[in-house]
């Protein structure tokens, strides 16, 4: 327990490769409320090992977002909404970093979003409105050994997805965050139907699998660092983090 006007500041020691990882509180009992809260965030870890060709430029092309769904009655949160439903609690609006209806001026041709589904219950789809293809290139547990084309990518909560999309000058891209459709056809908490369609982005598509992963194990990187969470500089692999509060980089 951290008492009110105190500071704790907890250090590790971080040794795996470069991924996308997210972090939040887990007391028995009360894990879902702290997420509601907002008390989670991101931890980016980069190497020597990674592409040196992906857009790598923290807040400028190489972009956290993080998705979560909440309500928010007279435009507020409420702190003590029940953690309650038929499958986990499911909000009635979707936030990107914190903000409603965000969006970010890219001034780069292609551009890294690195996608957290911080969201209690819900199991979100992501494409672009006009169906553009994009590469994915990394998941939950890091690098893909290539990129994988293609033009969604579905995350439950907890998951995170590494995107490069290529972009044109001045022109307007949606990021769009639909459901899924997971063949239930029931009523959730919301009154949401399972398999909504988004206004911008029409009927869900057809998916295109993943190509299969190779066998045997992958060589961790040998340089290691331990640092403090919230201050310090980083070296390879370093570990960058983006907080609750972080406004600054969001997209719709």
């Amino acid at each position: 327990m951290i008492e009110p006007g105190t500071t704790w500041s907890p250090s590790w020691t971080v040794h795996q490769q470069a991924a996308t990882l997210w972090y939040h509180p887990h007391p028995h009992g009360r894990t879902a409320q702290h997420v509601y809260r907002g008390l989670a965030g991101m931890f980016l870890i980069d190497d020597d090992a990674a592409p040196p060709e992906l857009p790598h430029t923290y807040g400028v092309d190489d972009i956290p977002l993080i998705v979560r769904d909440r309500r928010l009655p007279d435009g507020v949160l409420d702190p003590d909404e029940p953690m309650v439903g038929t499958t986990g609690f499911l909000g009635d609006r979707i936030l990107v970093n914190g903000t409603l209806g965000p969006y970010l001026d890219i001034r780069t041709r292609r551009g890294r979003l690195r996608v957290l589904n911080g969201s209690n219950a819900r199991v979100l789809r992501f494409p672009f409105a006009d169906h553009r293809a994009f590469e994915l290139v990394a998941t939950d547990s890091g690098s893909l050994p290539s990129p994988h084309t293609t033009d969604q990518v579905q995350l439950a909560p907890g998951e995170r997805a590494e995107i490069v999309v290529t972009l044109t000058p001045r022109e307007r891209v949606v990021l769009c965050s639909t459901a899924p459709d997971r063949g239930a056809g029931f009523v959730q908490r919301d009154g949401a139907r399972a398999g909504s369609t988004c206004s911008h982005c029409g009927p869900p598509r057809p998916w295109r699998p993943l190509p299969a992963f190779p066998t045997g194990s992958r060589t961790y990187p040998e340089s290691q660092r331990t640092r403090p969470s919230t201050s310090g500089s980083s070296s390879s692999p370093s570990t960058r983090s983006t907080d609750r509060g972080c406004r600054r980089t969001a997209s719709t």
